[in-house]
């Protein structure tokens, strides 16, 4: 087991790139495994450009594994933070109470008009699920929503994350502390 340490941030990637800017409403589902029992305090998201034009924000939120490794029952919304800026956009004040399981962290763009924000990814995972092909590509770690219906602008995220997302090789770097 792995103790949380109060304070720092969850999941941690090896290293981080410029991603591209996520497309507006959909949600984007970063693993995190949770070894022990523990209260986090707020949720965050790296980001490397912010979004423009309207009022850009970034919608963050909790949900447990359905048991099949996708995301299942929203465990808590935390709010919206703004997303015009660069750098760790943090939500704090909340608290998540979480057991040991696995866990997806779920980051969604909304109300930017012009530009959408761009975060960084992480280059590798530590959580992967499977590749695409025998000894080729990049491990998926990552499901982005299939569709944007799912995630509108100003709207409660939803209960139950949506099914048939697509398996991403990329890790937004949603981060719980």
């Amino acid at each position: 087991m792995v103790p949380i340490i109060a304070g720092t941030y969850y999941p941690t990637p090896t290293s981080s790139t410029t991603g591209s800017p996520l497309l507006a409403n959909y949600g984007y589902a970063t693993p995190l495994v949770v070894d022990v029992e523990h209260t986090f305090t707020g949720i965050a998201v790296n980001l490397q450009a912010g979004g423009s034009g309207g009022a850009p924000v970034i919608h963050m939120a909790v949900y447990s594994d359905n048991g099949s490794g996708y995301p299942g029952d929203l465990v808590q919304d935390c709010g919206t933070v703004g997303a015009t800026g660069t750098g760790p956009q943090r939500i704090t004040g909340v608290t998540i109470k979480l057991a040991p399981g696995l866990y997806w962290l779920v980051s969604s763009p909304q109300g930017a008009t012009t530009t959408q924000p761009t975060p960084l990814i992480a280059n590798e995972s530590l959580y992967p699920f499977g590749m695409d092909g025998p000894f080729a590509g990049s491990p998926n770690s990552c499901w982005t929503s299939s569709h944007t219906a799912s995630f509108p602008t100003g709207s409660p995220m939803p209960s139950v994350f949506p099914a048939g997302g697509a398996l991403d090789n990329n890790i937004y770097t949603g981060l719980l502390a």
